[in-house]
């Protein structure tokens, strides 16, 4: 596999979708983190309360790598 330069990663942008009160009151505070998922759908079935908390669309890019791949257990 040919491995990619950092400032490819850095173009790089991606969508998904999380839970609307996660966006607006848990993202970066939360233990555990929040998911976001790859599809409305998939949001919508593995998310219980999105009737009542919503759904936003997200774009996620990076911006640095904080820690290399270790290939080497492959």
């Amino acid at each position: 596999m040919e491995e990619k330069s950092h400032s490819d990663y850095r173009k790089r942008v991606r969508v998904g979708y999380m839970d609307l009160t996660d966006w607006d009151y848990e993202l970066g505070e939360a233990l555990g983190g929040n998911k976001i998922y790859p599809s409305i759908e998939d949001c919508i079935e593995n998310n219980k309360c999105i009737d009542e908390c919503g759904i936003i669309k997200v774009e996620i890019r990076a911006v640095e790598v904080i820690q290399e791949r270790n290939e080497s257990n492959y």
